[in-house]
């Protein structure tokens, strides 16, 4: 395939999740079934993709480090490199990532970079699809990294947005909104405290 877009800019949220994280993960909802509420927040990740055809550095990556390569397969970023693999990138591609918040805080940065990458090669190749098939890519993706260690209540989170309650099925997952009236809107947001603890872990 070839570029449509010689740029894109994608803006994804992060996240907190309130309950059920445990039950988003594959082996326990194919027995049973599983429940996530969580919320998107005001904090997000940007990330940016140039198409361009210089010939000394076919891939660009800045995110915490800089990757200068010709071959996907000696990309480091595993996430970069899997994402890479997955549309076939024939083309030179810049891509720079801005977090509002530092990664490894436990807010879905890793999901929320996925989305957003995958977002945006869709957008450079003028692929429409839904947030659902999003949500499964970046799954899949960041699935096989992981080694089947993760659930998927972050990537939809990432994709969707907002206050979702998630429920997942054997053969499907469903996302719902959860409305709220001003009165519990505001006691909700009272009754949260969002600190930084200084500290990170992978």
């Amino acid at each position: 395939m070839i570029f449509k877009k010689k740029i894109v800019i994608t803006k994804t949220p992060l996240r907190i999740s309130f309950s059920g994280g445990g039950t988003d993960m594959p082996y326990f909802y194919k027995k049973n079934k599983g429940t996530t509420v969580s919320s998107s927040i005001n904090k997000f990740i940007y990330i940016t993709l140039k198409s361009h055809k210089n010939f000394n550095e076919k891939f660009r990556l800045n995110y915490s480090q800089t990757e200068i390569v010709n071959d996907i397969d000696k990309i480091k970023n595993l996430r970069i490199k899997e994402t890479l693999k997955y549309f076939n990138v024939k083309q030179g591609l810049y891509i720079n990532t801005i977090s509002d918040l530092p990664y490894n805080t436990g807010l879905g940065s890793s999901s929320a970079f996925l989305v957003g990458l995958i977002r945006g090669l869709l957008e450079m190749y003028g692929i429409s699809v839904t947030r659902k098939k999003i949500s499964e890519i970046a799954f899949y993706i960041e699935n096989k990294i992981t080694k089947d260690s993760l659930g998927k209540q972050d990537h939809y989170i990432a994709s969707y947005g907002g206050l979702k309650k998630i429920d997942y099925f054997r053969n499907k997952i469903t996302v719902n909104n959860i409305f709220l009236n001003s009165k519990n809107k505001n006691f909700f947001k009272k009754n949260l405290l969002f600190l930084w603890t200084g500290t990170s872990r992978l």
